[in-house]
């Protein structure tokens, strides 16, 4: 029997895939490993594997198209197996079980006429309601209006009560000639939306809508850590950006502080539960072309600084290649945006569910610390922790803030 390739699920939030291109063409020979694919997600773009040896027996004409997760695209077949007598009647049947399947997902898109003849009801709608509203206006003004073809309805009035006069249609002519020179001044242009920048835009809607987020923010001595990361430059030769500190002391932080290693969760039927996590995976926001990717430094609390160091310069170089695989993208359970090295003094990042914490990380400046006998200057950096509400307190959040400001301004505790 044909094995059907369908569009695979690569991320937890991931609903539709746009299949950027076939590898592969009908009639190749496969085997498993083989990559067949390239799949647009709402995170990146990833190559796909062949999951079995066989013959690509057909291919469906889905490129460029939204399609939901786990519908079939394609159909493999063993060695030496015939093909069906139509594989049209094959695809349809194996989708129309996955429909039924899903069939209290929303419904599909409205076709373009059904779109045509909504807006024209909306449009027809909202002439009935201009034509039903009474226009109060001198005779000279509706005079002047019929002269010039200006809809009087569309005038604001600033006679008496709104009524309009001479004036005001005089206002409209210098106001139009001005809208007409800006106009003709203006380029504007469509920018085609990708599926990633789609689904981002989807997503952190949903996020800032449904989760109630709290912001803590705590000032954080730097002094410390530069000076460690300046010792191992001068010392060792390892040049270290300040990330992979971060990271690590997020991690530890996420141990002394279980409740921000958490997830809030829902199931199909709509069930809420709260999932509580070992290992502490730290995702971190690193900026692509037209998007963003959040690939994952997993058990971070159990790995050095060079370790880190090394992972996240692999992950960022295979994030703008668009050569992250699955497994980097999954299982994060915290995340860690870093926008200090653009200057940013501070800043609140939105959650990235199911997740129930992030930290955004600003700019490292200079101020004035007295320390008990005069005023020296202190490195200071704001931290800014957003918290899912339904999960974590502020008494949490503030402990949380705490044990991170410990290990980065006091970086010896990292290596214990």
């Amino acid at each position: 029997m044909a094995i059907a390739i369908k569009m695979p699920k690569l991320s937890p939030t991931m609903e539709t895939g746009v299949l950027s291109s076939w590898l592969v063409e009908v009639g190749k020979q496969i085997k498993a490993g083989d990559v067949i694919a390239e799949i647009e997600t709402d995170k990146a773009i990833m190559e796909i594997e062949a999951l079995e040896n066989g013959v690509i027996g057909y291919i469906a004409d889905v490129v460029k198209k939204d399609t939901p997760v786990n519908c079939v695209i394609g159909y493999i077949l063993a060695p030496g197996e015939k093909a069906p007598d139509s594989w049209e009647t094959l695809l349809a049947k194996d989708n129309a079980s996955f429909l039924k399947q899903n069939e209290n997902t929303p419904a599909m898109e409205k076709s373009e006429q059904e779109v045509q003849k909504e807006e024209k009801l909306q449009s027809d709608e909202s002439a009935n309601m201009q034509s039903s509203r009474r226009v109060y206006a001198s005779p000279l003004a509706k005079k002047i209006a019929n002269q010039k073809g200006i809809d009087i309805a569309s005038v604001h009035g600033s006679g008496p009560k709104g009524r309009v006069i001479k004036r005001d249609l005089e206002n409209i002519d210098s106001l139009v000639q001005k809208t007409i020179k800006l106009a003709s001044a203006e380029k504007s242009y469509e920018i085609p939306m990708t599926n990633m920048r789609k689904i981002i835009a989807q997503r952190l809607t949903q996020a800032k809508q449904e989760i109630p987020h709290i912001y803590l923010q705590k000032k954080i001595c730097m002094d410390a850590l530069e000076k460690i990361k300046q010792n191992l430059l001068e010392t060792f030769g390892t040049k270290v950006s300040m990330t992979p500190f971060f990271i690590k002391a997020i991690a530890l932080a996420l141990r002394e502080n279980p409740i921000l290693n958490r997830t809030y969760e829902t199931d199909k039927n709509g069930n809420s539960k709260i999932m509580q996590h070992e290992n502490c995976n730290i995702n971190i926001a690193i900026a692509i072309e037209n998007g963003l990717v959040t690939p994952v430094i997993a058990n971070a609390d159990i790995k050095g600084i060079k370790e880190i160091s090394n992972e996240l310069s692999a992950l960022s170089k295979a994030a703008k290649e668009g050569k992250l695989k699955v497994e980097q993208m999954q299982g994060g359970t915290f995340s860690i945006s870093n926008l200090g090295m653009f200057g940013i003094e501070s800043f609140e990042a939105i959650l990235n569910p199911p997740q129930v914490g992030i930290l955004a990380i600003a700019a490292t400046y200079t101020k004035a610390h007295f320390d008990g006998e005069k005023f020296v200057p202190q490195r200071v950096m704001k931290a800014t922790l957003s918290c899912d509400h339904r999960v974590v307190d502020g008494t949490d959040g503030s402990n949380f803030l705490s044990s991170l400001a410990n290990y980065i301004e006091k970086p010896e505790g990292m290596l214990l």
